[in-house]
């Protein structure tokens, strides 16, 4: 029971890992003001943004500005037109709800069926699950509309849920032939 702890505890500290390194990755914050303010180019607003592009460039050879000030007036104006959700929260929860109630209905029936499967079978029934979910839950948190990055979250939250599930029937099923060993 000591070593599935540790293999717990090491689970969650890569999916934490992972998480700080999709935050840092994707949507890092600037890394140069070059670099951001070409990011903005098919922005909405992009009449506004060009002409503050060209101000700050200008501003930056005249010596005003230095690069460090630029990023913070990019970060600035980046923070004041963050973008907006296009779908509608409502919608967003009708969705996890639908897909909450899916994904009971196939855990119960799967659930009902899972002593008579093999134990290849019972670990690909849930690893697969995993590596779609986490398959799905990058692609997106990739999508600039803060609605997928919630759902890329919650996606890869169940993936590493679905991961430990699926490393706990390895080691009590696969490895101790479903008794699991006792400490004491």
């Amino acid at each position: 029971m000591i070593g599935l702890s540790i293999l717990v505890v090491i689970i969650a500290a890569v999916a934490g890992a992972m998480l700080v390194y999709r935050r840092s990755g994707a949507y890092a914050p600037l890394h140069g003001a070059s670099s951001a303010l070409g990011s903005r180019a098919n922005s909405p607003g992009r009449d506004a943004s060009s002409a503050l592009e060209t101000w700050l460039a200008e501003w930056r050879e005249a010596g005003l500005l230095d690069a460090p000030q630029v990023a913070r007036i990019v970060a600035y104006e980046e923070a004041k037109h963050a973008p907006k959700s296009r779908v509608p929260i409502a919608a967003e929860a009708v969705g996890y709800v639908g897909a909450a109630l899916v994904f009971g209905a196939v855990a119960s029936l799967v659930g009902n069926n899972l002593e008579e499967m093999t134990i290849p079978a019972r670990i690909a029934v849930l690893a697969v699950p995993a590596l779609l979910a986490a398959l799905a839950g990058w692609f997106a948190g990739r999508e600039p509309d803060p609605a997928f990055e919630r759902l890329g979250s919650v996606l890869w939250a169940l993936s590493v849920g679905l991961l430990v599930a699926t490393l706990i029937e390895v080691f009590v099923d696969a490895i101790h032939d479903g008794d699991p060993p006792r400490h004491g």
